[in-house]
């Protein structure tokens, strides 16, 4: 890989990355049993590396990095488990199959998953009678490769012995490839760049993480787990919302990229107050201070015991999540540090 040099903002992202308050609010996220230390100074490693790339605004990568952290996946990319990759002009977090097999197992009731594609010339059944649905498969070692596969199927070892099955015909898996790169395509001839995407870079690895992630159904749903397959259905969607802790670390330039992203996804219907040209209006900044400070009001006199991000993500949710995004990025932040301000110590 090319050893380019960082441009000032990508250095100004990793001085970010590298201080006290980012790595207190990372360290806050990840689970109990991961190493630290070890997780930090890997996950610099890798964002140092997409922080080269030329197309990617350097803050989105903090985001990114802050995503693999609360799903609990290493960015070491020898293990698999979480990627950063370049979507347009923003970097995102996408998990690994291997890392979706490795949150399950930490349920503590799975012993293993076993996804698999069934190649076009294997012998493939596929049938149910009153002991339950069986899948047969022989793969014919000597087949044409070349061909698209025909299904794909997983198996879920639980530890009490009982096995789940899933499976899909490869159509399914086919047409979510296609989508992608569908807007990979767009994306470079927007930007102007070569198309790239996982789905053309390592299409195996997608397939077989599909067919992980629509068995998910049946796995127990951690925290970490049930983030993970969000954040990756998000990245799919081209939606990049952006951790509300996060407004006032993050340059214009992403924040605005990552708003971008997601609106240019889907348009869900909103009951947001209407001007009378029919554009939807930001809420005023002393109507957030106003309505927050009622809502911190009354967490101070409850006894549930929050975090400040938790707190943060209240609020913002509180007085109308899609108003506050409209908001200009400097009028966010000052509100953000407005509330803060107002936090119980």
């Amino acid at each position: 890989m090319s050893q380019k040099q960082l441009t000032v903002q990508a250095q100004a992202t990793l001085t970010k990355l590298s201080s006290e308050k980012v790595r207190s609010m990372i360290t806050s996220v990840l689970p109990k049993y991961l190493d630290a230390t070890r997780w930090v100074s890997v996950a610099q490693a890798a964002a140092k590396v997409m922080l080269r790339s030329p197309s990617v605004i350097p803050d989105t990568v903090l985001v990114a990095v802050y995503k693999a952290a609360k799903a609990g996946l290493d960015l070491d990319e020898s293990k698999g488990h979480a990627h950063l990759i370049a979507y347009g002009k923003v970097c995102q977090m996408i998990p690994g199959y291997k890392g979706l097999i490795h949150l399950a197992r930490l349920s503590g009731e799975i012993r293993d998953i076993r996804p698999v594609l069934v190649q076009a010339d294997d012998d493939f059944k596929v049938w149910a009678d009153d002991t339950g649905e069986h899948i047969e498969h022989h793969p014919n070692f000597e087949a044409d490769t070349t061909k698209p596969p025909k299904a794909g199927y997983a198996f879920i070892y639980w530890k009490d012995g009982a096995v789940t099955k899933w499976w899909a015909p490869y159509a399914d898996i086919q047409k979510i490839a296609e989508m992608q790169i569908t807007k990979a395509k767009k994306a470079a001839a927007k930007y102007k760049k070569e198309v790239s995407t996982p789905w053309l870079d390592w299409r195996k690895q997608m397939d077989l993480k599909t067919i992980v992630r629509a068995a998910a159904k049946f796995l127990p749903q951690s925290d970490e787990l049930a983030f993970a397959v969000k954040a990756d259905m998000d990245a799919e969607a081209g939606k990049a919302p952006i951790p509300t802790e996060f407004e006032e670390i993050i340059d214009d330039d992403a924040v605005e990229a990552l708003e971008q992203q997601t609106d240019n996804s889907s348009k869900p219907e909103t009951t947001e107050p209407q001007s009378k040209s029919g554009k939807s209006k930001a809420m005023p900044k002393a109507e957030y201070e106003k309505e927050a400070a009622e809502i911190i009001k009354q967490l101070m006199e409850s006894d549930a015991a929050l975090s400040e991000p938790e707190i943060l993500d209240i609020l913002v949710k509180s007085f109308g999540y899609g108003d506050y995004l409209k908001a200009p990025a400097g009028d966010r932040r000052q509100v953000l540090a407005t509330l803060r301000q107002w936090l119980p110590s």
